[in-house]
This record gives C-alpha cells, structure tokens and sequence, in this order.
C-alpha cells in the first residue's frame, strides 16, 4: 500500500524565492506559450486551432510552475507513475513532462512556415525558455544547457534531412 501524497511528501527540489529572475522567466514562459500558440494557426488546422492555443497555453503554465519551484500533486504523482524513485528521478520526469508541449508546438509552428515576425519571436522565446527550463532542472547553467541543446538538436534537424532525403530518394 502506498502513502498518500502530503505537502511534505511533494517535490521542491528547485527552489525559488520568487524573486524578479523567475518572475519574468515565468511570464517568459507565458509569452512564449501564447506566441507559439498564436503562431501556429494556420486556415488548413480548422478547429485544430483552439486545441494549438491550448496546449501552447498549458506548456506556458506548467512550464512556469517549473521555473517558480510550484510542484503540486499532479505532477509528483505523474513522475512516480511514470518509475520515478528519487527525487532526481522525479525532477527528470516533470521536466520531460513539461518540456514536451513547448517543443511541440515550436515544431508545430515551424512546420506550417515561420509565417511573419510573430511566429519567429515565439519559436525564440519557446526555445529560450525551454533550454532556462533544462537548466534549472539539471543544476547546469545557461550556457551549458543552451551549448548542449544546440548540439542535440543539431543532430536531430541533420537526422531528419537525411532521413527526409533517403525516404524522397526511395519513394520517387
């Protein structure tokens, strides 16, 4: 049988005083869920649009909640669902968790074209914050997290020319 979860039991391993650092991370995070979320309507999605918005909206809240050190129930309770054990194990998980939605609505946006200032802006502040938010939750500083990422994601974009490129060879 498992304990219930208390408030002494939930997950403040990063700590925050709400100071004006992560208080403007934070509204980072919601500009940056409102750009993507803006920047990512298109005619073509139809009522797939209040449902882009949305999530850009909810990534910006929980990625916030990341940033302050605000980790209610849900979130501990998902990372444990998920085989969390330790605490390290938890913050990998809720950061995951969280990281997930900005990324997809980055990607998402990129996909239907950069499409004005407004959409570059909000995959710059999407990708700001998410690399704020890795670097937070792996104890590392900007710069390491951001020199890290750029290599990460240097593989995948080059992984998926190639890959785009052998599957156009193949099919055509």
């Amino acid at each position: 049988m498992t304990t219930p979860f208390t408030p002494e039991h939930q997950l403040y391993v990063i700590q925050s005083q709400g100071t004006p650092v992560t208080l403007l991370a934070f509204a980072g995070y919601v500009l940056a869920g409102t750009l993507v979320g803006l920047s990512v309507r298109d005619p073509r999605f139809g009522t797939l649009n209040t449902g882009l918005i949305s999530l850009a909206l909810l990534a910006a809240v929980v990625n916030g909640a990341l940033t302050l050190g605000l980790f209610p129930w849900l979130f501990t309770g998902l990372s444990r669902c998920f085989g969390a054990a330790t605490e390290r194990h938890e913050v990998r998980a809720i950061t995951a968790l969280s990281l997930v939605p900005v990324i997809l609505a980055t990607l998402l946006s990129l996909v239907v074209g950069l499409g004005g200032p407004l959409a570059v802006l909000g995959s710059l502040v999407a990708g700001g914050v998410f690399v704020h938010g890795l670097a937070l939750a792996n104890g590392v500083t900007f710069r390491q997290a951001l020199r890290h990422t750029l290599v990460v994601w240097a593989v995948l974009i080059l992984g998926i020319i190639l890959l785009s490129a052998a599957l156009g060879t193949f099919l055509t």
